[in-house]
């Protein structure tokens, strides 16, 4: 698998992960499972921290595309367009559970398909980079929060 190919399974990964955590926070009886809240807490204000910061990685990228780049309208449309990452997290600062779960599973991997469409094959890899801030530590801290998470299931 090419580097594009790498980063963009690590982005669909992270995105799933979020699904499933979200997921399963709304589908137990949480009061009693606190710990499971935290962990959960702790993984999702991670995640959507990143995928915030790759949002605004994409703005800038957009607007340093030529006029003519057909990737610029697909990306601004997609940024200006609902399912944005802070939204989402300021549902999880709520404790709106099911709120964000429906969000997440709506708008929001909404825009994660029409961002990741909107970049396509066409994209150099080091534009992909930029985008995606994913490196060693980041995806090591993505897993170990994950983990917790998976902890707080049994």
């Amino acid at each position: 698998m090419n580097e594009i190919g790498l980063i963009r399974r690590q982005l669909a990964i992270e995105q799933a992960h979020a699904l499933e955590v979200s997921g399963a926070v709304t589908a137990r009886d949480t009061a009693s499972l606190e710990g499971l809240r935290h962990a959960a807490r702790d993984y999702l204000a991670c995640v959507l921290g990143s995928f915030a910061q790759r949002d605004a990685q994409l703005a800038a990228l957009a607007a340093r595309l030529p006029a003519g780049d057909p990737r610029r309208p697909a990306l601004a449309a997609a940024l200006a367009g609902p399912g944005a990452s802070c939204d989402a997290q300021a549902l999880l600062e709520s404790d709106s559970w099911v709120a964000l779960d429906e969000y997440l599973r709506g708008v929001w991997s909404a825009r994660r398909a029409a961002l990741d469409a909107s970049l396509g094959a066409s994209t150099p890899v080091t534009e992909w980079r930029q985008v995606a801030v994913i490196g060693a530590d980041s995806v090591l801290e993505e897993r170990t929060r994950y983990a917790r998470v998976h902890a707080g299931l049994r």
